[in-house]
This record gives C-alpha cells, sequence and structure tokens, in this order.
C-alpha cells in the first residue's frame, strides 16, 4: 500500500521524494489510527526520531503547504478506480458560524 500510495501521491503532485514518504505516512497513520491529532500521528510516523520532531515536521508541513483541490481531486478519482465510470459527488458544506 505504501509504494501505491506513494507513485499516486507523485504523479498528482509536484513534491520532493521526502515530503511524498511523509504525506503517505500521514495519510496511511489516519486511516490506522482513526485520529487527526498530530501528537499521535506523530507516535506513529516517527520510527527513532524524536515524537516532538515528528510532531513539529508536521507542523511546518501544514504551514506551508499549498494543496492543489483540483490534484486532489484527481488523486481520490484515481484510489477510488472512478475515472471511466459515472458518478454523482455529493458534498455536505458544513457552515459553523
Amino acid at each position: 500500500m505504501n509504494k501505491f500510495l506513494s507513485t499516486l501521491i507523485s504523479k498528482h503532485f509536484c513534491l520532493n521524494s521526502a515530503i511524498v514518504k511523509l504525506v503517505t505516512e500521514f495519510v496511511l497513520a489516519l486511516i490506522h489510527l482513526r485520529d487527526v491529532n498530530l501528537t499521535v500521528i506523530a507516535l506513529a510516523i516517527c520510527g527513532e526520531s524524536q515524537v516532538s520532531s515528528g510532531y513539529r515536521k508536521l507542523q511546518r508541513f501544514f504551514a506551508k503547504a499549498e494543496i492543489c483541490s483540483k490534484s486532489l481531486a484527481k488523486l481520490l478519482i484515481s484510489i477510488a478506480k472512478l475515472e471511466d465510470k459515472k458518478w454523482i459527488l455529493i458534498i455536505d458544506r458544513t457552515n459553523w458560524k
């Protein structure tokens, strides 16, 4: 799954290999842990490094990352294998104000 997801991310976004690895590990941790807390995710992806440095790495990524919504949509369609199929997109917009 790691290689497949890394390949798809690389295909849809212009990112260096270190960022592709981080995003891949982040997505897999989200799926596995079912938690969006960066501290919990940093615990899962930091390996032998300190959790605080993994947490800081995630913070820096989200502070600087600009994700193209069109590329993200193409990635999700590719993952769901919907390229050649008819589909209906339903968006639920929540307004917290």
